[in-house]
C-alpha cells in the first residue's frame, strides 16, 4: 500500500482504522483521499504564511474574499474567531487524551479532521463577508495542527514546521498547551451553526415549491423560554436521566412509561400529538450533547448571537434576515404552534414570498 499511496497517506489511513473491537481494515479510499487532502493543506499553508509574513512586516496584503487573506482581527467575525480559539484548545486537550490512551483514530479525529472543520467554518465566514482572517489565529492553527498530527504524519509536519520559520526539528518541539475553553462561546458557536443549517434546509424547501415566487426575506423569531408543557417534560427527563447507563436507551425511562406518565396530565391535553415526538427529539439531542440538552435555559443570549450575525446570514442566503422577539410575531397563534414543534427556545421563522420584499401577512412558508 505504501507504494500506491505513499508513507504519509498510509500512516494516516492506518491511524483511521479502528480503536475498538471493530475490524481494523485499511481503507484505500481514505489513503487516496489523504494524498490530495494533505497536498492541498500544505499548498494553502504555504500561501497563507506568505501573506502572514507580509502582514507582520508591515506590508500591504490585498483585502479580498480569497481563502488566504489575512490581517488583524476584524470585529465582524470576532465571535467566529473566538469559537475557533476554543476549538483549537479542545483539540489539544482531546488529542492529548487520545494519544495517552493509544487511541490513534480518536487522536486523528481531534487533531486533524475536527480541527480542520473548525478552521474551514471560520475561513468560510471570512470569505463570505469579504473580511480578512486573523493572522495570529491562523498561525496558531497551523502550528497546533502540525504538532498534533506529527505523531502520525511526521514528514509532512516537519515540512510545515520549517515553513513556520522554526530552525529546529519539530521532533524537539514541546506539545502545545491548551488554553481555557469557554463553554458559553462554544455553545453559541454551535448554536449559530445549527441555525444556519436549519435555515438552509427550510429556505431550500421554500424555493422548491411550484407556482410560488422566490422567497424575499427571512424573519427569525426568538423565544426566551419553553412553553409550559415542554418545560414540564424537560424537567422530568432531566430528573430521570441516568448518566452512568451503559447505553443511550438506558439513560431514560422507556418511551411507553413516559407516555403513561403524561397520559392524563391536563397540561398535555392539547399537545398529545406533539408529546412523544418532542420526547424523542430531546433524547436524541441528549445523546450528542449530554444532559445540557435538557436545560430550560442556555448559557448565552440567543437574541444577541443572532442579531450580531444577521449580516453573515443575510450574505450567505442572499436575502435580508431579520431577528425579532417572538412577542412581535403577527400571527401569534401560528408562532405558538411553531414553538411547540421545535426544540430550541428560540429560532424559527418565516420566508416571505411577497415580490416587493415588504413584510406581509400572506403566502408565508413556515420555517
Amino acid at each position: 500500500m505504501e507504494t500506491l499511496s505513499g508513507i504519509k497517506a498510509t500512516r494516516l489511513a492506518l491511524a483511521d482504522t479502528s480503536d475498538g473491537v471493530d475490524d481494523a481494515n485499511f481503507d484505500e479510499k481514505t489513503a487516496n483521499a489523504t494524498v490530495l487532502r494533505l497536498f492541498k493543506e500544505v499548498e494553502w499553508i504555504e500561501l497563507v504564511l506568505k501573506n502572514i509574513a507580509k502582514f507582520e512586516a508591515g506590508e500591504t496584503v490585498p483585502l479580498d474574499s480569497s481563502e488566504v487573506c489575512v490581517a488583524g482581527r476584524d470585529a465582524k467575525v470576532e465571535a467566529f474567531a473566538k469559537t475557533l480559539e476554543n476549538e483549537i484548545n479542545i483539540s489539544i486537550r482531546d488529542a492529548d487524551a487520545a494519544f495517552s490512551a493509544l487511541h490513534f483514530r480518536e487522536a486523528l479525529m481531534a487533531g486533524f479532521f475536527t480541527l480542520q472543520a473548525a478552521r474551514d467554518r471560520y475561513r468560510k465566514v471570512c470569505m463570505s463577508l469579504t473580511v480578512p482572517m486573523d493572522a495570529a489565529l491562523v498561525k496558531r492553527f497551523i502550528e497546533v495542527q502540525a504538532l498534533l498530527l506529527c505523531p502520525i504524519c511526521p514528514h509532512t509536519c516537519e515540512h510545515i514546521w520549517q515553513l513556520l520559520g522554526n530552525s529546529e526539528s519539530i521532533m524537539t518541539a514541546r506539545w502545545p498547551e491548551a488554553g481555557p475553553v469557554s463553554e458559553q462561546q462554544l455553545a453559541a458557536g454551535h448554536y449559530l451553526e445549527e441555525v444556519e443549517s436549519e435555515l438552509r434546509k427550510r429556505i431550500s424547501k421554500a424555493q422548491s415549491r411550484k407556482n410560488m415566487p422566490s422567497p424575499q426575506r427571512v424573519v427569525l423569531f426568538v423565544a426566551s423560554e419553553y412553553p409550559g408543557w415542554q418545560a414540564k417534560i424537560l424537567t422530568y427527563l432531566k430528573e430521570k436521566y441516568n448518566s452512568s447507563a451503559s447505553t443511550h436507551a438506558e439513560q431514560f425511562p422507556d418511551m411507553k412509561l413516559i407516555s403513561q406518565t403524561f397520559k392524563n396530565d391536563p397540561d398535555m391535553a392539547q399537545h398529545k400529538k406533539l408529546l412523544m415526538p418532542f420526547v424523542a427529539m430531546k433524547r436524541d439531542e441528549a445523546q450528542n450533547k449530554g444532559v445540557t440538552a435538557l436545560d430550560l435555559t442556555v448559557s448565552f443570549d440567543e437574541m444577541t448571537v443572532l442579531k450580531e450575525n444577521s449580516e453573515y446570514l443575510s450574505v450567505i442566503f442572499g436575502m435580508p434576515v431579520d431577528v425579532r422577539p417572538v412577542d412581535e410575531a403577527d400571527d401569534k397563534d401560528r408562532v405558538d404552534q411553531e414553538r411547540q414543534r421545535y426544540s430550541s427556545q428560540g429560532e424559527f421563522g418565516d420566508v416571505n414570498y411577497n415580490s416587493n420584499g415588504k413584510e406581509g401577512d400572506n403566502m408565508k412558508e413556515k420555517l
